[in-house]
């Protein structure tokens, strides 16, 4: 009967965005939340002159990075345009 390796804790990283895209806020009415659904706390909204580094998807949500912040949050699809990252938007 062989042991089972104990698993050992590592610290979080900060997530890798997935690679080339951006999302940009269709209107100033857009909610950014602290998770991917409407029961997640509201953190704000976003400003729809800004773009957002997606950093991964789930379902019909979008995780993405806050300029200027570091911080993270997440927005519905169908309120944002999906574009990928080009040299003018760098």
């Amino acid at each position: 009967r062989s042991a089972t390796p104990a698993t050992t804790a590592t610290p979080e990283q900060d997530p890798a965005p997935l690679p080339g895209l951006v999302i940009r806020p269709r209107s100033a009415m857009v909610m950014l939340r602290s998770g991917p659904g409407t029961s997640y706390k509201e953190l704000g909204y976003a400003n729809p002159s800004l773009q957002y580094v997606v950093m991964e998807w789930k379902e019909r949500w979008f995780k993405v990075l806050i300029q200027d912040s570091r911080q993270t949050a997440w927005v519905r699809n169908d309120l944002v345009t999906l574009t990928p990252i080009t040299a003018a938007n760098d």
